[in-house]
């Protein structure tokens, strides 16, 4: 038996932005339309990045952009480093030893040969958890970090230790400017997408107006009001 299945399509978000704003999108893709996405992170549920991703990427292939959604793997001990490397630079401590850092990097390699990256029009590596893969490609393309967690007091060590990474990329996306950090790569703020039980409680109105205008970190600029939103029914 088969059962087709309908995917979200730009239009759906019409409840949440007015016509103009779904217009806007459609000529921006329209530019664009002929390059290949890749996004990285560490998890495919949970967590904000995760919500944002899961709709951001259905969203870009519905208006013509391919856009896919790669995930690092890692044993349990790389992922409770990189847990502590992500509250480290919003102000928590760790010791970042030399095994520590021995398991990230070999993790990261391990991904490198998983994943082709290299045939890309544009990479995005999101938060510190693949942020090394950079160091292991080709430049054939821009590379974007966007990072979505607190850096107004990162611990200064762990800092330290990923900005040579940092400053391998073409750009740096934060969610404030006094998350800036004093990096030779160019930053760029961008507001984060209003995902979760804030947007839940809200009205569509008051989505529309509040926020329409805020985008996306990359070439795509979708409005952040339907990035992190997937329309039901």
């Amino acid at each position: 038996m088969n059962v087709e299945h309908r995917i979200v399509q730009l239009e759906d978000y019409g409840r949440y932005v007015d016509g103009e704003t779904l217009e806007r999108i459609r000529t921006k893709a329209a530019g664009i339309g002929d390059m290949h996405v890749a996004n990285v992170s560490s998890t495919y549920y949970g967590g904000g990045v995760a919500t944002l991703l899961s709709s951001l990427t259905i969203l870009m292939n519905s208006v013509g952009v391919k856009t896919g959604w790669r995930v690092i793997q890692g044993a349990p001990d790389f992922f409770s480093i990189t847990k502590k490397m992500h509250n480290a630079l919003q102000g928590g401590s760790i010791n970042l030893s030399d095994i520590k850092r021995k398991i990230y990097e070999e993790v990261i390699c391990e991904n490198v040969v998983r994943n082709h990256l290299n045939q890309h029009d544009l990479v995005v590596i999101h938060d510190p958890q693949p942020l090394a893969m950079v160091a292991h490609y080709p430049h054939n393309c821009p590379w974007v970090w966007r990072c979505h967690v607190d850096l107004s007091r990162p611990d200064p060590g762990v800092l330290e230790y990923l900005t040579p990474y940092v400053e391998r990329y073409d750009a740096v996306v934060v969610s404030a400017d006094e998350y800036r950090q004093q990096w030779k790569t160019p930053q760029h703020t961008r507001s984060p997408s209003p995902i979760g039980k804030w947007t839940r409680s809200k009205s569509a109105t008051a989505w529309s107006t509040t926020t329409s205008r805020r985008i996306c970190p990359w070439s795509c600029r979708f409005p952040a009001s339907i990035a992190g939103k997937t329309p039901k029914g």
